[in-house]
């Protein structure tokens, strides 16, 4: 840092590489602006909000139809819906542990996105079990029931080693177990790989969901002879997603190249290296004159441009709503290993943002100078069913065997983009997920609702993703011939 050298992340998640909210760690662009500003993370979007957007899927019955996990499980399966953890034991998930393992995850009437990583901290309000007195709390450990959202049980907890190879002792546990939910969070290659090996070997009537970097890779589908179909996780992309104009152009040069599909790191690495071409043009005041870091930083500062998945742009010294009225919703307050009780971390983040506390949110009046400085953190604030902003987001994909794309990674989280599918239920599990759309274990009137409802309608231009029951980008004949082929079947 004190050469002035620009340091562009591309592959880490940490919240603490770039920010941290506690004032007393200083080693972050957050608190110690001065010499840490030469860092910017380009991808992945940070822990708090890989944690945000995942959960975003779990929990999202508010956002309008059965985009699921537990709220529609629960419909089929019953109230609480039993759950197992796989989680990997190293540094860079220790915000998330407590989250996955130990917590019960709902929903309190937060707006559809808000700035979770520009909070950018561990992302836990440690509260008391079964209580709902303050609506900025996101996880609660026990069980608990917010009306409309299913309750949650907490099953087996495994933290595995990165290099472990057999899962098969725990995921024959988790069968008998008889969860119907199974949470990964694992970038390491051999562990991922046991995961879908074991689930698959021993048929376990569960969806996996979660994060497993490593099945993010083209070659998941054929490496593991299909086993990770129905794997459900947060990546970049799915295969060949038209995210933006540049995306299929990128990856088809990209797999020409080096015979193989890209991955975050690439897309990072790629836009990282436009980016900061582009900072040091717009800094260069004189033609051929040496560069001025410090002026290439403020230059990176401003970046608003249309990365290869997204808009991009680095996030900004305030906390603020989408609306910048200045009131931000602040779910991820305190931090893990940092405070152990609600006051203490409520206090530590109205210092830090020398704000007071309303009704449940937090109003900024001004930025301390001394807990914050201008975050270099990827601005990501869509977590919903929908993308709003248009901004980088995490996509929830699914391994998937459809018409159009068999063994291909799809998007099934954002639901309204013009790529997105419905997210599949493996058949062991319920063979009526595709047709029974309401879940309530019927094939009926009701369901065939949605296909009239939706009737020549395209997905992205105002179709129930849920209603394409083929997952063609139109609900059509087709779909209404395979819901009349299970019509009056229960479960």
């Amino acid at each position: 840092m004190d050469n002035k050298k620009i340091f562009m992340i591309a592959g880490a998640a940490t919240n603490d590489l770039v920010d941290d909210v506690t004032p007393t760690y200083q080693n972050t662009v957050r608190n110690n602006y001065a010499r840490y500003k030469y860092v910017f993370r380009m991808t992945p979007i940070n822990a708090s909000t890989l944690i945000a957007g995942v959960t975003g899927q779990w929990i999202a019955a508010k956002f309008g139809y059965a985009t699921y996990i537990f709220g529609e499980l629960a419909k089929i399966f019953g109230d609480p819906v039993p759950y197992a953890t796989i989680i990997e034991n190293l540094a860079w998930t220790s915000t998330t542990i407590p989250v996955l393992a130990n917590w019960t995850f709902t929903q309190m009437g937060y707006p559809d996105s808000y700035p979770y990583n520009q909070v950018g901290v561990a992302d836990i309000y440690l509260g008391s079990p079964n209580t709902a007195s303050n609506a900025t709390k996101l996880m609660f450990p026990g069980t608990y029931t917010v009306a409309g959202h299913a309750k949650l049980a907490p099953g087996q907890v495994y933290l595995m080693s990165p290099t472990t190879t057999d899962l098969t002792t725990q995921m024959t546990a988790i069968k008998n177990s008889g969860a119907k939910v199974i949470i990964t969070w694992t970038a390491a290659e051999n562990v991922g790989r046991a995961i879908v090996n074991a689930w698959k070997q021993l048929q376990v009537p569960a969806i996996i969901i979660g994060l497993n970097t490593i099945d993010q890779q083209s070659e998941a589908w054929p490496d593991t002879n299909g086993a990770v179909k129905y794997e459900t996780f947060m990546a970049t992309t799915g295969t060949r997603t038209p995210l933006t104009y540049k995306a299929i152009p990128f990856w088809d040069a990209y797999e020409a190249k080096w015979g193989r599909a890209p991955v975050y790191t690439a897309y990072g690495v790629y836009d990282g290296i436009y980016l900061f071409k582009e900072a040091c043009d717009r800094a260069l005041t004189t033609p051929g004159a040496q560069v001025d870091t410090d002026k290439v930083v403020v230059a990176m500062e401003a970046t608003d441009r249309i990365n290869v998945n997204a808009k991009f742009k680095f996030t900004g010294p305030a906390l603020i709503s989408r609306g910048g009225g200045g009131v931000c919703y602040a779910p991820f307050i305190g931090g893990i290993g940092n405070y152990t009780d609600e006051p203490t971390a409520k206090a530590a983040y109205l210092a830090a943002y020398d704000a007071t506390w309303t009704n449940g949110t937090a109003t900024a009046l001004t930025i301390n100078p001394n807990a914050m400085g201008t975050l270099h953190d990827v601005y990501s604030v869509d977590i919903g069913a929908t993308s709003p902003s248009g901004y980088a987001r995490g996509a929830i994909c699914q391994w998937a065997d459809i018409p159009r794309s068999s063994g291909a990674l799809e998007v099934v989280f954002p639901t309204d983009q013009i790529y997105s599918v419905k997210t599949r239920l493996p058949y062991i599990m319920y063979p009526l997920w595709d047709t029974d759309v309401n879940h309530d274990k019927t094939v009926d009137g009701q369901d065939m609702q949605y296909i009239r409802d939706n009737w020549l309608k395209s997905v992205g231009v105002g179709a129930n993703v849920n209603a394409d029951l083929n997952s063609d980008g139109i609900v059509d004949i087709s779909d209404a011939s395979r819901l009349g082929h299970d019509y009056g079947t229960s479960a």
